[in-house]
Order: C-alpha cells, then structure tokens, then sequence
C-alpha cells in the first residue's frame, strides 16, 4: 500500500512539474506578444539562471528572442533545444532549422559565413563516420535519413536554394523534409478555384510525390473538386485511384463514402466504404467501439503534444478521424431510416 502511495505521489509531483513548465512558457509566449518584451526576457534570464532547460520553456524562450531579433540568443536557445531533443530524430531537426535560420539572421543573411561551412563540415563527418560507428545503434537506423535531411535544410535556410530533394525522394520518400515539402504543395491544391486546373495540378503532385501520406490529401482534393463538378464518373475514378493506393486506410474509405452520400451515388457502395472505414480505424486503434473504449481512447490522447504539422496523423488525430467515421456511419443510418442506430 505504502509502495502505491509513494507512486501515486511521484505522479502528481510529476504531473504539478509539467502543468507548471506549460504554464511558464504560456507566460513568456503572453508577455513578448502582448508588447512587455522587457518582462519577458527578464522571465526568460530568470529562469535560465536557475537552470530550467524544460522543453516547452525553452521552445517559448527561444520563439521569443527571435521574435525580438535577438537572433544570436535564439540561435543559441534553439541550439540547446536540439541537443535536449536529440532522441527524437524529427524534433532534433526541427530545432537545427530553427537554429540555422536565427544564425543566418544574427549574420545578416551572409549565405558564406563561418558557422555554414562548420555545419556543413559536421554534417558531412557525421556522415562518412557512421558506418564506423558501433555506438548508438538505436540511432543508426535513421542517421542515414537525418544526415540528408540536414544537408538540405541548412543549404534551405541559409539562401542556397537546394531545389528538389532528389536523394531524399528517393531512398526516404517519407523522411521529414519530403513530408514537409509533400504538405506544403498539398495545401496548395486547395487554392485552386477552377476544379479542372486543380484535377491536373493532383495529376502532376502525384506525379512527383510518391509513396508518402500527403498523397491522401491529394485524393481528397480530386474527390472533392469532382463533388463540386457534380461529376459522378470523375468521382468513380478517383474513388477507384485513391483505393487502389491506400485501400488499407480508414481515411480513404471514409473519404469516398461521404462524396457519394453527398452526391447521391448508390447507397449500398458508399454504405460498404462507411462501415470498411469504422472497421479499419477500430482496428488501427485497438478499440471495439463501445462507449467505454471510446472514452478510453479519448482520455489518453487529449493531452498528447501537438506534432509538427507536416507530419502523417497522430493517435489523437486518428481518434478524431475515427469519429468523424462513426458521424459519416450514422448519416447513411438516417438516410435509410435506420434512426435508432443512427443515434
């Protein structure tokens, strides 16, 4: 009983710590935003003197002396932010770019500077080294993919213009600088108005970005422009590009279903898309649907870190595409009167 006690203790300590980090860096975000930049570097000197490197208060102190063109300090916050982060591939990178660019800005955009060609001397070590390398072998699996990574971004954030990351597209189709790259000409589709341009520009983004999620998204976007168009057949043959890539997806039978409710296509073919895609989230959620399962799942994954934007769909976000599957379900209930199991 005693040993739970001490446990149950350890956790609420451990919990306080963290509420109370959020809560510091909430307030350095509020200062240097609300115009008090004075107060909240005094904050941030504060706290750096007593030695806080907690990660949210360094990702905010860091925003912030950036924020304030302080770019040597942000470089050098962003700096210890990567080495605090180096487990994670993804967020180590994030950071080296955050870095890089507040470098490049401390040295008025000089794209020759002394500290690129130190990193791109490192980055290149690193690389003819980690064949050598007996230690660390949980990182080598990916040290390939990141020193790639690194050599791009820093010749991206520092004016070189890298163009395509050919050798990235290739060996690591869904590395962070292709996802980062895939997301960004995704959400370009959505800015174009004429649904005929936009079925073409899908064609070429398929074209040139294979084997990575965004994909989804671009099929999204030709089945949405065919819902516009009120073109069943253009519907039919994106429904039937999109399964044949990612039939194995909640998402992409959840898509499909809600165009074909929405444009009144055969009930019975959206109907067995509806129930395949609640079927394929269950699963990739581990949960049987009951409403206990349910808030289970709710309840572990709402206080989950926000992820980098580019990045496929966390647990949360496919909890909540999951939910979105069981309302789709419940608009084909209604549609055949089935208003009970509709509710």
């Amino acid at each position: 009983m005693q040993r739970y006690l001490i446990l149950s203790l350890l956790l609420a300590a451990t919990t306080l710590l963290n509420s109370a980090d959020s809560e510091l860096a909430t307030r350095v975000d509020d200062l240097w935003r609300s115009g008090q930049s004075s107060e909240a570097i005094k904050l941030i000197d504060e706290q750096l003197a007593a030695g806080n490197t907690e990660i949210t208060f360094m990702s905010a102190a860091a925003d912030a002396m950036l924020a304030e063109h302080r770019y040597s300090r942000a470089a050098d916050l962003y700096a210890q932010l990567a080495v605090i982060q180096q487990a994670d591939a993804d967020l180590y990178l994030d950071a080296k770019i955050h870095e890089w660019r507040a470098r490049y800005l401390a040295g008025s955009e000089n794209s020759q500077a002394e500290w690129i060609t130190l990193e791109r001397s490192l980055i290149s070590t690193a690389s003819a080294d980690r064949g050598n390398s007996a230690a660390g072998s949980k990182d080598l699996a990916y040290r390939p993919q990141l020193q790639l990574e690194m050599a791009y971004c820093l010749e991206e954030e520092t004016g070189n213009r890298p163009g395509r990351p050919t050798e990235l597209l290739e060996r690591f189709p869904d590395s962070s600088v292709v996802l980062r790259l895939a997301a960004a000409d995704a959400s370009a589709l959505g800015f174009i108005n004429n649904d005929r341009e936009r079925i073409a520009a899908i064609s070429d983004f398929l074209a040139g970005w294979p084997r990575n999620y965004w994909r989804q998204v671009a099929y999204r976007y030709w089945l949405y422009s065919a819902w516009r168009m009120h073109d069943r057949a253009e519907l039919e043959k994106a429904a039937a590009s999109y399964l044949a890539e990612f039939g194995a997806s909640g998402e992409c039978h959840g898509a499909i279903s809600r165009y074909m409710l929405d444009l009144d296509m055969p009930i019975e073919v959206g109907l067995v898309h509806a129930r395949r895609s609640m079927e394929l989230f269950e699963l990739e959620l581990g949960t049987s649907g009951d409403l206990t399962g349910i808030s289970t799942l709710h309840n572990e994954t709402r206080y989950r870190p926000s992820q980098l934007p580019y990045l496929p769909p966390g647990k949360r976000q496919t909890f909540i595409l999951y939910l979105y599957s069981r309302h789709n379900l419940a608009r084909y209930m209604n549609k055949q009167a089935e208003f009970d199991i509709a509710l």
